[in-house]
């Protein structure tokens, strides 16, 4: 059976999943699973917070965004290159065989870019332009087959 390394990746953090056979589960379905292996965090970008910052109320900003826009993409390359070598180092240790990446288009622009430096070369690579991070490994798991990206569960059947 082929396995599979799932990352899904948003501006802010990197999830990493295998797809593992399991001899069975709680609803009675046997393997291949979904399972979260491990996760990154970008440090150098801020999670999202509701409601508007102290230093913006009641005042506009003038920034140049250009410069903010430079900044932002430069922020989420490093991030895409750190996702990279975890994604190279998981390889190394597992029988991962395929890979599929999920990111949201702008970062997975950027891990397009670096992917055959840090991914054998005969492991096929999947993607998907979407943020998927949210997504808990069952829902993952569910979508990603119906998309026909991975094989579903096989459902036991009692005799």
């Amino acid at each position: 059976m082929r396995s599979y390394l799932v990352t899904v990746v948003d501006g802010v953090h990197a999830r990493f999943f295998t797809l593992a056979a399991a001899e069975l589960s709680d609803e009675g379905q046997s393997g291949p699973h979904l399972t979260e292996h491990s996760s990154l965090n970008n440090a150098e970008k801020p999670m999202a917070t509701k409601g508007i910052p102290n230093n913006q109320i009641g005042r506009k900003h003038h920034g140049n965004r250009h410069e903010k826009t430079t900044q932002f993409t430069e922020i989420n390359r490093r991030f895409a290159h750190k996702v990279l070598q975890h994604i190279s180092a998981i390889t190394q240790t597992s029988a991962s065989n395929h890979l599929i990446l999920i990111a949201e288009p702008h970062i997975l622009g950027s891990l397009r870019e670096s992917v055959p430096s840090h991914v054998p070369s005969n492991m096929p690579v999947s993607e998907l332009a979407k943020d998927l991070c949210r997504l808990n490994a069952h829902e993952l798991h569910k979508y990603l087959t119906s998309k026909q990206m991975l094989p579903s569960p096989k459902r036991v059947t009692n005799r």
